[in-house]
């Protein structure tokens, strides 16, 4: 019970962090509207991306474990529901921000980004075989 507590108060100072860094680094971020070929702009918008759905995904999961610590009725239907949560603001939200900051080192080193776009497929892939074998 104290360190639900503890992580209860810590989501409070990640949530403003959040949406500080999002307020800080929405210009940058928005340049990438106007200029492809600008890494800074790559780079920001993973900034934003990043602490955006790291915001959401905090909110979801601080909501569920306020649930679990106040023994509301919502818990198991937030837990159990959890990866409704998980799919936009985790795991898609991390690979859009991944995938903004290769662009932006690789526009920085002048090169492709092909081989980071093919290893994310070979991982999908991988991961397709894995939910196979495990199914």
């Amino acid at each position: 019970m104290i360190a639900t507590g503890v992580s209860l108060v810590l989501t409070w100072a990640l949530l403003f962090l959040c949406l500080a860094v999002c307020h800080r680094w929405r210009s940058a971020a928005a340049d990438l509207l106007a200029d492809r070929n600008n890494p800074i702009a790559w780079f920001a918008g993973g900034v934003f991306i990043h602490f955006a759905t790291n915001f959401a995904d905090n909110l979801y999961w601080g909501v569920a474990w306020s649930a679990h610590f106040g023994g509301w009725a919502s818990e198991a239907a937030l837990f159990e529901n959890g990866v409704y949560s998980n799919i936009p603001f985790r795991q898609i939200g991390t690979i859009a921000a991944a995938f903004c900051h290769l662009k932006a080192a690789a526009l920085y080193a002048n090169k492709d980004v092909e081989p980071y776009i093919m290893g994310m497929v070979a991982a999908a892939s991988v991961g397709i075989l894995y939910i196979a074998a495990i199914a």
